[in-house]
């Protein structure tokens, strides 16, 4: 059996706040890319030790795992939730739905849509670049699945002034992760790990007061024999890339 991590690595304390920094614009980019490679060595070089088959980054430069894809895609910025709040038609309502989070709006930046999505730019092309100058080892790159990324993204009165509907936006992030998939693997990455956690929320919770920010909780919750259906639909989608590859 090939051994690998499947979530991400602890992140130092001094990453965490370089995250942070860096996201409120107080730390330039090449000042927090160096930082985050001081990290990612120590994560690759503690894997390493412990002789995994294949190797990761940790997800050490990602401020969480799924939304720092929208710090990355054309026409999607990172803002804070609270900065949300003059944008949709109803923000009281969005307002209650914050104070229901398991984390403080104020500390959460979410992906806002400003236009039709597209990829100039790798997502995690230098994550894989990097590690190869540490390693020949085999690596695997974590993805938020399709699925995931719609739930997160669709947020009526924001992403509806781009798309008709959260189906015809998840035509596009299937795309562009389609485009990733085919980056990443003539790129020479081993595996693509593709996570949607967010499923056995859908799935097994049921109703709930609080309501969990890592699994899209903005986003309206349907029934899960639908949700199922329609992640499965995004999965086949995807899938399709995988079989021409």
């Amino acid at each position: 059996l090939a051994v690998m991590g499947i979530g991400s690595w602890p992140r130092p304390r001094w990453l965490l706040q370089a995250i942070h920094e860096h996201l409120a614009g107080r730390l330039p980019e090449e000042e927090f890319q160096a930082t985050a490679d001081d990290a990612v060595r120590l994560a690759v070089q503690a894997q390493l030790r412990a002789g995994v088959a294949v190797v990761t980054d940790g997800e050490q430069r990602r401020d969480n795992y799924a939304s720092f894809v929208g710090g990355r895609l054309d026409n999607c910025q990172l803002i804070p939730l609270t900065d949300l709040l003059p944008l949709v038609d109803d923000p009281e309502k969005l307002e209650k739905e914050m104070r229901s989070l398991d984390v403080p709006a104020s500390e959460v930046r979410h992906p806002a849509l400003f236009g039709p999505l597209g990829r100039s730019r790798a997502l995690a092309g230098h994550e894989h670049a990097f590690v190869r100058t540490l390693t020949d080892r085999p690596m695997k790159v974590a993805l938020p699945g399709p699925y995931l990324l719609t739930r997160l993204m669709w947020l009526e009165c924001v992403s509806d002034r781009v798309y008709q509907s959260r189906e015809q936006l998840a035509e596009d992030i299937v795309r562009v992760l389609r485009e990733e998939l085919h980056f990443l693997l003539a790129a020479g990455v081993s595996l693509v790990q593709l996570d949607e956690p967010v499923l056995s929320e859908v799935v097994f919770t049921g109703a709930k007061n609080t309501r969990s920010f890592m699994c899209g909780a903005l986003s309206e919750k349907g029934d899960a024999v639908g949700e199922l259906a329609f992640a499965e639909r995004l999965e086949i989608g995807r899938a399709s890339c995988r079989e021409r590859v």
